[in-house]
């Protein structure tokens, strides 16, 4: 039977915003989750680095709340459940994280959120810098798996969950930034929870756009996200410059953007060709408020 870890943690004012949990700090959970099953059933994260030269880097993350209007008031404590499984060819791991809130008011869980990541297995190759190169699994950890933790991967589904949905432009803007140390890890590459934060604060500026119709500036900031998918093609690090282009579509053939409308960021650099992000966020639609 497949292994699972699971902690509880306080909630607090800063885990939430006036719509919804941040999505931040659900990434950040998730996280946790992964630490955590690596040192119960693997080995702890520091060792994997120092003594097997083994790393990960997310390729897809995939989020989605429910449902997507939990409040501070609605929740004391946030129950954590993550488990991770490797590919067959020891390349890939895949992480699922699922959340629930312990309401004051009742007996049984509310579900919150689950968080689903694919992440490549990459050998370092330089120590000090953990410079790292694509690689696979040291056979000393990958027979710590059970067989029901081995998966292989569908292609077929991978294409289709980090293939953005299509549509009709409604507004869109285009705004850079410099990357940090507090956007990054250890090694100075970004972090995956940070560069998601970069999503959520690039949507949030369509509210200030000049021009853009009001009910773009209500979907950018008034509505809860449900789900949000990030699709992570090239690293950043730290002082790179981020281009982010954020555009809000309705979905080809939908009536309006109140009830199909989603948000597509690109993310490269201005001083080098090619895609370094792509990731779309999905607002939860005006029926089901």
């Amino acid at each position: 039977m497949a292994r699972d870890v699971a902690f509880q943690v306080p909630t607090h004012p800063g885990q939430f915003g006036p719509l919804q949990i941040r999505p931040r700090v659900l990434l950040g959970l998730s996280a946790d989750a992964l630490a955590r099953w690596l040192a119960a059933y693997l080995v702890p994260y520091p060792r994997l680095l120092a003594d097997h030269r083994t790393a990960f880097v997310f390729t897809t993350v995939r989020l989605r709340c429910d449902p997507p209007q939990l409040r501070l008031a609605d929740a004391d404590w946030l129950n954590v459940t993550g488990r991770i499984t490797a590919s067959g060819s020891a390349k890939y791991l895949r992480l699922r994280t699922e959340i629930a809130a312990d309401p004051p008011d009742q007996v049984v869980p509310r579900a919150v959120a689950t968080f689903g990541a694919d992440l490549r297995i990459v050998t370092i190759v330089e120590q000090r810098t953990l410079t790292a190169e694509p690689g696979t699994l040291p056979r000393d950890l990958f027979a710590l798996f059970e067989p029901d933790e081995i998966y292989e991967p569908d292609r077929a589904a991978l294409v289709r969950e980090a293939t953005p949905p299509t549509g009709e432009e409604v507004c869109g803007a285009v705004w850079e930034t410099t990357l940090y140390r507090s956007h990054c890890e250890v090694a100075d590459q970004w972090s995956f929870i940070e560069v998601m934060e970069l999503l959520t604060a690039a949507r949030e500026r369509l509210y200030l756009l000049d021009g853009a119709p009001s009910h773009a500036n209500r979907l950018a900031v008034a509505r809860p996200i449900v789900a949000t998918t990030a699709v992570f093609q090239r690293a950043r690090y730290i002082f790179d410059t981020c281009r982010i282009t954020t555009r809000l579509l309705v979905r080809d053939g939908a009536a309006g953007p109140d009830d199909s409308g989603f948000f597509l960021h690109a993310l490269d650099d201005p001083a080098h060709a090619g895609r370094c992000l792509t990731a779309w966020e999905v607002p939860q639609p005006a029926d089901q408020d």
